[in-house]
């Protein structure tokens, strides 16, 4: 069962100030907006798109977690357990300032990397850690300044998707 992803929605002129990282949808012009505490949605949209154009379409490459941390270089990465041991705990994203949005994916299903919802810099929605043990399992997050937000995460079969805006999108 995919994860849904709620985001404020209305007219653009109703929509009230979007807080740091939060989606909204202006169901007149259609588009997409990620808050940044501006009730000026234009310049926020602008934001977006200048933010998103620094997403590089790349090769997964992996990072291997360092005492509860991962430095991240681009936006896509595999993430594995310290010494290839059977769990770790990820606390710590760093990198934030380089890349905004990021997927990340469980390097080897044998091997859990377990997420921790607001141990170190990452906040989760429910405020439940979540576990990549499977090739399938991703996690997209969005940097807002301060904490790495998830917008979406999924996995646990090659036809398994999150719904993001109502497109299912495979991790």
């Amino acid at each position: 069962m995919a994860n849904v992803v709620k985001v404020r929605r209305g007219v653009i002129g109703d929509l009230p100030a979007l807080a740091q990282a939060e989606l909204g949808y202006a169901t007149d012009t259609d588009q997409v907006f990620i808050g940044d505490g501006a009730v000026n949605h234009e310049l926020a949209m602008k934001n977006t798109i200048a933010a998103m154009k620094g997403i590089t379409y790349t090769a997964f490459s992996e990072l291997t977690i360092v005492a509860g941390a991962i430095t991240i270089t681009q936006a896509y990465h595999t993430v594995d357990t310290i010494a290839d041991g059977a769990t770790s705990d990820l606390a710590t994203i760093n990198g934030g300032a380089t890349v905004n949005l990021i997927i990340l994916r469980a390097e080897d299903g044998a091997r859990t990397v377990v997420i921790k919802h607001n141990t170190g810099n990452i906040w989760l929605q429910g405020k439940a850690d979540i576990s990549l043990d499977d090739l399938e399992d991703g996690i997209m997050l969005a940097w807002d300044g301060t904490k790495w937000f998830d917008i979406a995460a999924g996995g646990g079969s090659a036809s398994a998707g999150v719904d993001i805006l109502g497109v299912q999108v495979f991790l």
